[in-house]
């Protein structure tokens, strides 16, 4: 029985975690197990387990409440038994509807860049600055398509996509050095802080780049070396090198990766691509 006591762990009362169910690909990095609602029945929710020593973003998870649509928003949290039997701490939000942008890399057109990634992240960042707070965690391994793939493996872009939790580790403490502007990527990732909004602008255009092309560029690279090549050429430049971009992309990326993020352009000003890039300087 005590075996069967720990596969189980029920957060406020409400939300069962099934430790026995790892969602391997739900939490960007964080782990991520299956969760019922023993209040509505749902199934679509999942509990992402807190890391020792790295406390959650309190101020965030606040801040969420009422959610924000297009982003993976905390339900509940609290304590529980862990996986080892030990004390742990778990944050319950919705599952994901898709797979994780990483799992399919293939190109994608300039206008399911902007339809289906950049307009709906666009949305969710500016509704964050209201609310005086930032993501920090944009990269294809935690923004999710809007929708199972098709038949055949294909993505499904008739949805906007989904931004991941932001919530269950530090801010930018687990961003690759690609998603990172130079001056946030060469600290050391637990004292990155929150940044600003134009620092989540600046990972967006990193992954509108691997999307266009269909791979992340500097594959393969030490987290040094990309820091020293942005260093060296510019962030754009650096990004860009082997990417084909048509020209409305291009224009877009080269504000979004500006070094100093005061040229960046806002979230809102990118809910009108064409104003953003009217504006670049």
């Amino acid at each position: 029985m005590a075996g069967l006591a720990i596969m189980s762990a029920l957060i406020g009362g409400r939300y069962s975690v099934d430790l026995s169910r790892r969602l391997p690909q739900a939490g960007g990095g964080v782990a991520a197990y299956a969760v019922t609602d023993h209040a509505h029945g749902r199934r679509d929710l999942m509990a992402l387990a807190q890391r020792s020593g790295q406390p959650p973003r309190a101020a965030l998870v606040q801040a969420l409440s009422p959610p924000i649509e297009g982003m993976l928003c905390p339900l509940a949290h609290g304590p529980a038994a862990g996986p080892d039997g030990q004390g742990a701490a778990f944050l319950i939000c919705p599952a994901p509807p898709g797979p994780p942008l990483a799992a399919d890399p293939r190109p994608w057109s300039e206008q399911a860049l902007i339809a289906h990634l950049l307009l709906p992240a666009a949305g969710v960042l500016a509704a964050l600055a209201a609310r005086g707070q930032t993501h920090r965690a944009i990269r294809a391994e935690n923004v999710f398509l809007g929708g199972a793939p098709m038949a055949g493996g294909a993505p499904s872009l008739g949805l906007p996509v989904v931004l991941g939790a932001a919530f269950a580790a530090p801010a930018a403490m687990d961003q690759p050095a690609l998603y990172e502007p130079p001056y946030s990527a060469m600290c050391h990732p637990a004292g990155r802080g929150a940044g600003s909004i134009a620092d989540d602008v600046y990972a967006l255009g990193a992954l509108m780049i691997v999307l266009a092309q269909g791979s992340a560029p500097m594959a393969g690279w030490e987290e040094d070396a990309i820091i020293r090549r942005k260093l060296a050429f510019g962030s754009y430049a650096a990004l860009t090198a082997e990417a084909r971009l048509s020209p409305a992309i291009a224009d877009l990326l080269r504000g979004m990766l500006a070094e100093d993020p005061e040229h960046r352009p806002a979230p809102a000003l990118l809910l009108d691509p064409a104003a953003a890039r009217a504006r670049r300087v």
